[in-house]
C-alpha cells in the first residue's frame, strides 16, 4: 500500500503542476542509479533523440511548447546532468557518459530517465531484466517478455477465493492493483523483487541486527545465483518546506501573463449556487470524486469556484490543481487572492481585442500607466457593484488606489464610499484606506476630510499598514523613524514577509535607514527583492539614492552603487538618473566615479558623451597640476589637517594623499652620488 500512496502522491504532483497555460514545468527526482525528469507533453505529441557532444537534444513532433526548467536542480544534483536547457525541445548536458532512455506515462506524460549505464553508439536498449515466479499469478501488462504472458495452452488459474463481501469482484480488484503496482514500477516508484516480503522495503533500523554468517544468501536461498542489489532508496519529493524555502508554492506560482485569457462562463454572483459557505462546502465535497475514485473535473470547477466566492484563493487552486486542464482564469484569479500578484490575469494595457467581461479583472490585477476612459470607467465600476460582498470588500480597497494612482479621485471616492456603507469592513481598516487616499491624493478635499491619524490597536491583518503609517507620518514630521518603532518594523517585516511595494512597509523602512545613515539592512532587504522582484525594487532603490545625494552622504552612497546588490554601477531604472548620479560626483570633484558609473551603462548617447567628456577634462587638469606641483622635501613640509567630512574635502583629502605619497617616495630613495 506504501507504493500505492507514492503513485497518487505522484499523480497529484503531476496533474496539479504540469495544465499550465505557458511554460511546462519540468519535474526531476534522484534515484540511486539513475536520475529522472518528468514533464507533461500531451498524448499526441512523439519525440526523437538526437546526441550531441555535450548530451542529447529531444525534439518533440509536433513542436512542444516551452518547458520551465527553473527547479529541475532544487532536488537533484548534477552528477548526470549538468544543465538543461529549453531551445528547440530540451537540451540535456550530462556529465558523465549515460544512457538516456524516454518513456510515455499516463498518455500525457513524458519521463525521461539518465541511468548510469554508459552509453554504447549503436547498441539496442538493454531489456529490464525481471526475475519471475515460475507460475505468476497475474499478468502485469508492464512486462511484455514471453515469461510475463502466460502460455494460451497453460491450464486456467484458479480463481482468487471469495470473501463472501457483497459488491466486491476480487478478481477485477486483483487486476486494477496489478495495474497500478506496474504503473508505480514505471513511475520509478516500485523495484520489482518477487518472493521477497513486504517488510523488505521497510526502513533500516539505526542498530541493524547483525546477519547470521550460518544461513546461506537471501538471493541464494531462493535460487539465485549472487548478492541482493542494495534496496533502491526512496525518490526525493518537495515537501512543504522545501516549497517555502522557494519563496512561494510551486502550485500558486504567477503564470506568463497573456494579453487576452477566455473570462469565466459565468459572473461571479452565482460561484456560490445559492448556498451558504457552511452548507456548501458540504454539499459540493460529495459528488467531487466518483465511485471509482476519479475526480470528476466539473464538480472540481464548482468547488472552486465556491471557494473563490467566499475568497478562499489557496484551497481554490488545490482542488484547480487536481483537474487536468484548469481554466486559466480560475488560477490567476486564485493567485490574486492569496498573494496579490500583479499581472496575474494578463495586463489592462494589453487589452485590445480580449473579451469585454475580462476589463474589470485585468484592471484589477494590472491597471497600467494610464487612466481608462470614461465608458471603460463605468464598465469597470458596473462590475465592481456586480461583484459578492465578500469580493468587494476585498478588491475595493487595491481598485479605489488604483484609480486614486492613475488621477481618477472621483472614481476611487465613489468606491470608497460604496464599501463603507456596507458596513462589513472593520473600522481601521477604511481609516487605513483613507490614510493611503489621502497620501496619493493631497490637493483632494475628501481624502483629507475622511483622512485620520494612524490607528493607535489594530488587528494582525492590518499590522503592516499600521506600522507604514506610523513610520511614514514621523519622517515627514520629523524627518526620522524613532528606534523603537524601526526595530518593530524589522521584526514585522520577517513575520509577515510583505512585498517591496511602492509606498509599502519594505519601502518606507527602508527609507527610514536611510536617514540614519544605515546602509546593512537596506542592502540586505534589496538583495533579496532584486533577486525575485527588480521592478518593484528599483523605486525603493532610487528612493534611498535621492536621500544620501540630498543629505550628501557620499561615502555611504559609493557603498552602495559598488555594491553587488546594485550590480556595482549597472542596476538604474534609466540613462537620465544614471547622468543624474554621474553629475553629483562629477559636482563634487570625483570625475573617476561619474566617468565609471556612465560607461557601465554602456550606452553612447549625447548627454553620456557631454559627462564623459567633463569628466576626462577634469582628470587630465588633476594629473597636470599633480605632475606641476613642487614636491616637499621633508614630511614637516605637509601641515596637518583636520578630517574630511564633506564631499569636498574629500576630494581635496584625495589630492593630498597623491602629494604626499610622492613626497614618501623622494624621501625613502636613495641620494644621487656626489650630491
Amino acid at each position: 500500500m506504501r507504493c500505492l500512496a507514492g503513485l497518487a502522491a505522484l499523480a497529484i504532483l503531476l496533474t496539479g503542476t504540469g495544465a499550465m497555460a505557458q511554460a511546462v514545468p519540468v519535474r526531476s527526482g534522484e534515484h540511486p542509479d539513475f536520475t529522472r525528469l518528468v514533464a507533461r507533453i500531451g498524448a499526441e505529441r512523439d519525440w526523437q533523440i538526437i546526441r550531441n557532444d555535450t548530451g542529447v537534444v529531444i525534439r518533440f513532433t509536433p513542436d512542444a511548447p516551452e518547458f520551465d526548467v527553473s527547479g529541475v536542480f532544487d532536488l537533484i544534483g548534477r552528477d548526470r546532468l549538468s544543465a538543461i536547457r529549453s531551445e528547440d525541445g530540451l537540451q540535456l548536458a550530462l556529465a558523465c557518459p549515460c544512457s538516456v532512455d524516454i518513456e510515455r506515462f499516463q498518455d500525457n506524460f513524458v519521463v525521461i530517465d539518465i541511468s548510469d549505464t554508459t552509453y554504447i553508439p549503436g547498441a539496442p536498449a538493454a531489456p529490464m531484466a525481471v526475475e519471475l515466479p515460475p507460475e505468476p499469478a497475474l499478468a502485469l501488462p508492464l512486462f511484455a517478455g514471453a515469461r510475463a504472458v502466460p502460455s494460451p495452452l497453460a491450464p486456467p488459474r484458479p480463481a482468487l477465493a471469495d470473501t463472501g463481501a457483497p459488491g466486491i469482484d476480487v478478481n477485477d480488484a486483483a487486476n486494477a492493483l496489478a495495474e497500478q503496482l506496474a504503473r508505480a514500477t514505471a513511475a520509478g516508484l516500485l523495484d520489482v523483487a518477487p518472493g521477497m516480503s513486504f517488510e523488505a522495503g521497510d526502513p533500516v533500523p539505526a542498530t541493524p541486527t547483525p546477519p547470521d554468517e550460518t544461513a546461506p544468501p537471501a538471493s541464494l536461498a531462493r535460487g539465485g545465483t549472487g548478492p541482493l542489489a542494495p534496496v533502491p532508496a526512496p525518490l526525493d519529493m518537495a515537501n512543504a518546506f522545501d516549497l517555502r524555502a522557494n519563496t512561494r508554492p510551486g502550485r500558486l506560482q504567477p503564470q506568463p501573463a497573456a494579453s487576452c485569457i477566455a473570462p469565466p462562463g459565468r459572473p461571479a454572483s452565482d460561484w456560490s449556487n445559492g448556498m451558504s459557505f457552511a452548507n456548501g462546502i458540504g454539499a459540493l465535497r460529495v459528488g467531487v470524486y466518483n465511485d471509482r475514485g476519479a475526480l470528476v473535473p466539473e464538480r472540481a470547477r464548482l468547488l472552486a469556484e465556491f471557494y473563490l466566492y467566499y475568497g478562499f484563493g489557496a484551497e481554490a487552486a488545490f482542488w484547480l490543481d487536481q483537474m487536468d486542464r484548469p481554466q486559466p482564469f480560475f488560477r490567476g484569479l486564485a493567485t490574486y487572492l492569496e498573494y496579490g500578484t500583479s499581472g496575474a490575469l494578463g495586463e489592462f494595457d494589453a487589452r485590445e481585442g480580449c473579451d469585454g467581461a475580462m476589463v474589470f479583472w485585468l484592471f484589477l490585477t494590472a491597471p497600467g500607466q494610464d487612466a481608462p476612459d470614461a465608458d471603460v470607467v463605468a464598465r469597470i465600476l458596473a462590475d465592481f457593484y456586480n461583484l459578492p460582498d465578500t469580493l468587494r470588500d476585498l478588491f475595493g480597497p487595491a481598485l479605489a488606489r488604483s484609480f486614486v494612482a492613475l488621477g481618477d479621485d472621483a472614481a476611487a471616492l465613489e468606491i470608497r464610499e460604496n464599501i463603507a456603507r456596507g458596513g462589513r469592513l472593520a473600522g481601521e481598516t477604511l481609516a487605513l484606506l483613507d490614510l493611503d487616499l489621502a497620501q496619493a491624493a493631497p490637493d483632494t478635499a475628501a481624502f483629507r476630510t475622511n483622512a485620520t491619524a494612524p490607528p493607535a490597536y489594530v488587528s494582525s491583518v492590518n499590522a503592516v499598514a499600521a506600522m507604514t503609517h506610523r513610520l511614514r507620518a514621523q519622517i515627514d514630521a520629523e524627518g526620522r523613524a524613532s528606534s523603537a518603532d524601526l526595530l518593530a518594523a524589522e521584526a514585522l517585516i520577517y513575520e509577515t514577509d510583505p512585498q517591496p511595494d511602492l509606498n509599502g512597509l519594505v519601502h518606507v523602512t527602508a527609507l527610514a535607514h536611510a536617514l540614519e545613515g544605515n546602509l546593512d539592512p537596506i542592502m540586505q532587504r534589496l538583495n533579496t527583492a532584486m533577486s525575485t522582484d527588480a521592478s518593484a525594487a528599483m523605486p525603493i532603490l532610487t528612493d534611498v539614492i535621492d536621500i544620501l545625494m540630498d543629505q550628501d552622504q557620499t561615502a555611504q552612497l559609493l557603498i552602495l552603487l559598488s555594491s553587488p546588490e546594485f550590480g556595482q554601477f549597472r542596476s538604474f531604472p534609466s540613462p537620465a538618473y544614471r547622468r543624474q548620479v554621474a553629475r553629483y560626483f562629477l559636482d563634487r570633484g570625483l570625475p573617476d566615479l561619474a566617468r565609471d558609473i556612465i560607461t557601465a551603462g554602456g550606452s553612447d548617447r549625447a548627454p553620456d558623451r557631454e559627462i564623459l567628456s567633463a569628466a576626462s577634462n577634469r582628470i587630465s587638469r588633476d594629473m597636470t597640476v599633480e605632475t606641476e606641483a613642487p614636491r616637499p622635501t621633508s614630511l614637516a613640509d605637509i601641515p596637518a589637517r583636520p578630517p574630511a567630512t564633506s564631499a569636498e574635502e574629500i576630494a581635496a583629502l584625495l589630492t593630498r594623499s597623491r602629494d604626499m605619497r610622492a613626497a614618501v617616495e623622494t624621501l625613502l630613495s636613495p641620494a644621487p652620488r656626489g650630491s
